[in-house]
């Protein structure tokens, strides 16, 4: 589909503010907007604010992605052994707060992997 050419006049209609713009006043690009950027903006705000993301959810994920690369990379497994949900289990059961520095191990590399057999260490990246 083709795009809708702009008006001769140079003017646009803003849907937000219920009155004719210069064209200047939205965003460019290949489709044609009926917001200007001041309520573009507005609405990306709003939505990022929304969007923000649990610091412990975060750290929860950050985590079990450490022990999944660890898994695959150092022990040769092919998947963590443990789901979020254990992590998260597992943190609470310790009474530690989650927190990037730290890793899931196995406790013995050569048995079966889960959640009776991890243990959680403090690491210093370099």
């Amino acid at each position: 589909m083709l795009p809708v050419p702009d008006h001769p006049s140079g003017i646009r209609f803003c849907r937000k503010c219920a009155s004719f713009l210069p064209i200047s006043e939205f965003h460019g690009g290949t489709t044609r907007r009926f917001e200007c950027r001041r309520h573009a903006l507005e609405r990306a705000r709003k939505y990022r604010r929304n969007a923000r993301p649990d610091p412990t959810r975060t750290s929860i994920a950050r985590v079990w992605h450490a022990l999944w690369a660890d898994s695959r990379g150092v022990f040769g497994r092919q998947g963590a052994g443990l789901t979020k949900a254990e992590v998260v289990r597992l943190f609470a059961d310790k009474g530690v707060r989650p927190d990037t520095s730290l890793r899931i191990v196995p406790r013995d590399p050569g048995s079966e992997w889960g959640f009776d057999n991890a243990c959680g260490l403090k690491c210093r990246v370099w």
